[in-house]
């Protein structure tokens, strides 16, 4: 049997995520232009964006909304960004997902700094948001980076709800940078949960 063609056009719900988000939406042009042509069932699984119109409009301020094809971080132009690290990394840079949309907050949950993992976790609600992981994060900050030329996460570290060896959650952030000679260096360290930081924040996303 004669297989079909996927469609790769934008479909009608990533056109008004688009419309909505702007430069805050990441669809499967900026993931074919920066990471490489995405394959027919990458198209497929994120053919319909999950959030509504509502949604979108209430975070557009504040989170950008990402095809994630579940890349590990290996395979994030490695050659063009490099992550230092504190911490035993073990399985993180290999680490992959499914396919999948997410709505990522852009700036570190408000009121976070200067508090625990546990106090920090009272500032999210657990019914509509969560804590991304490591690889989602940095997933999202190079394609970002890579699409507008602007970082996320410039002066800051951001908990994920990646664990280390230790059983502290990864930080992620400090993406600094000479945009000329493309050396940027995206920070993934390691910090005590229970240690409250002025520069340390929490990340958060939408809960499909």
């Amino acid at each position: 049997m004669r297989e079909l063609a996927v469609d790769r056009g934008e479909t009608s719900s990533q056109r008004l995520a688009r419309r909505v988000l702007g430069e805050r939406f990441l669809g499967i042009p900026e993931v074919a232009q920066n990471f490489g042509d995405p394959s027919d069932a990458d198209v497929l699984a994120l053919q319909d964006v999950p959030f509504t119109e509502e949604v979108l409009c209430s975070v557009a301020k504040t989170h950008a909304l990402v095809a994630d094809i579940g890349l590990p971080l290996c395979d994030m132009h490695r050659d063009r960004f490099v992550w230092k690290h504190w911490y035993d990394e073990g399985d993180v840079l290999e680490r992959s997902s499914d396919p999948c949309w997410r709505l990522i907050r852009v700036t570190p949950v408000e009121g976070s700094f200067r508090k625990t993992w546990s106090e920090q976790q009272g500032l999210i609600d657990g019914c509509t948001d969560r804590v991304p992981s490591a690889r989602e994060l940095i997933y999202l900050m190079i394609l970002y980076k890579l699409t507008t030329g602007k970082r996320l996460f410039p002066e800051v570290l951001v908990r994920t709800s990646s664990l280390d060896s230790a059983g502290d959650h990864l930080l992620v952030g400090e993406f600094k940078g000479d945009e000329i000679m493309f050396l940027d260096w995206l920070d993934a360290a390691r910090a005590d949960d229970d240690g409250p930081c002025g520069r340390i924040g929490i990340a958060s996303a939408r809960r499909i």
